[in-house]
């Protein structure tokens, strides 16, 4: 569990960071992904 946690307030900022998240799972040779972003829900897929 994170000690701190890192907001993202712009939309693109979100936009990418989600992308990199699910790229990062989708990879085979990555086993764990974790990450102290802490309004991931604020930005949903269909804000594009």
């Amino acid at each position: 569990m994170p000690q701190t946690y890192a907001r993202i307030e712009d939309a693109d900022t979100a936009q990418k960071m989600s992308r990199l998240l699910e790229h990062l799972e989708d990879n085979d040779d990555v086993q764990n992904v974790w990450h102290n972003w802490e309004n991931e829900d604020d930005f949903s897929e269909d804000e594009e």
